[in-house]
């Protein structure tokens, strides 16, 4: 049996093992992500571009009077 010193910290990684679900699901993953971003943009830009749509309507009503 091998003695290892306190101060050497095992950083090695276990080998997950491979699973046929992993290539069946990679590719679902990838198509989540590629729909997810531009969700997630249009969920942040949308309220921007309503926000400054009713800010111009506001502006445009009061100058009219």
């Amino acid at each position: 049996m091998t003695v290892i010193p306190k101060y050497v910290i095992d950083v090695s990684r276990p080998v997950t093992p491979w699973r046929w679900r992993s290539s069946l699901q990679a590719p679902i993953e990838l198509l989540a992500l590629a729909w997810g971003i531009p969700v997630l943009i249009l969920l942040l830009i949308v309220p921007v571009g309503l926000a400054l749509a009713a800010a111009l309507w506001v502006v445009r009503l009061v100058f009219r009077l």
